[in-house]
């Protein structure tokens, strides 16, 4: 998605864009966050330097489908996440990810709704999960990262939190169904702070250096 070839779409009533968007996640995070934390011998460090209020994006790399139960576990405030439109296939699925907290954007193309669903997340004050990779990379390997994260932060003025999850590759490989106790560690990083910018040929020259910087950060969490 070329985030940084678009003006930022305003919305006069972001709360349309997400009505019932999260609605049962801290009801159900706080029944199986418990168990998972157990299960994965889960280790959360730099959880404390999450800004508690206000809008923000997390931007984790991405190994599997787990990264986001357990990075909503770890996480010290609810979390909205960009999740690809294939688990969005039918309407039972998409409410269901819906009301856990998730919204659907088309990969390999311009999705103008989810663009403006992303901007009405931080503009509501919510904390915005995407991920910077674009898809899984499995293996370990640190893909290379997609502006959109540093778009949004530079059009709004949003901090990024980078965040590095490991041992999630391990817990259903390849061939496997029941998921294995794979032992699992989410560090946050220290914000990073990104001065709102409305000019759209300075949002350009920035998300470069922004990108990379963010990039740099999540690949050392994952040392």
């Amino acid at each position: 998605m070329a985030w940084e070839e678009v003006p930022p779409p305003r919305e006069t009533r972001p709360g349309d864009l997400l009505a019932g968007v999260g609605r049962a996640q801290t009801a159900v995070k706080a029944v199986v966050a418990p168990l998972l934390r157990r299960y994965f011998s889960m280790e959360v460090v730099g959880a404390e330097g999450v800004p508690q209020e206000g809008p923000l994006i997390l931007t984790p790399n991405h190994d599997s489908m787990w990264d986001v139960p357990l990075l909503a576990v770890a996480s010290p405030r609810p979390i909205v996440f960009m999740g690809k439109s294939e688990v969005f296939s039918n309407r039972l699925k998409g409410w269901f990810f819906r009301v856990l907290g998730g919204f659907p954007v088309r990969r390999g193309g311009r999705d103008f709704d989810a663009m403006k669903r992303s901007l009405a997340v931080v503009r509501a004050g919510r904390a915005l999960c995407l991920y910077p990779e674009g898809t899984r990379h499995r293996g370990g390997e640190l893909g290379p990262f997609l502006p959109g994260a540093a778009w949004i932060a530079l059009a709004e003025g949003v901090p990024l939190v980078p965040v590095g999850i490991r041992g999630t590759d391990r817990i259903l490989p390849r061939g496997s169904v029941v998921p294995r106790r794979a032992k699992v560690r989410v560090a946050f990083g220290d914000p990073i702070h990104v001065a709102r910018e409305p000019r759209s040929r300075s949002r350009r020259a920035r998300i470069e250096e922004i990108t990379a910087e963010l990039r740099d950060s999540v690949a050392a969490l994952l040392r």
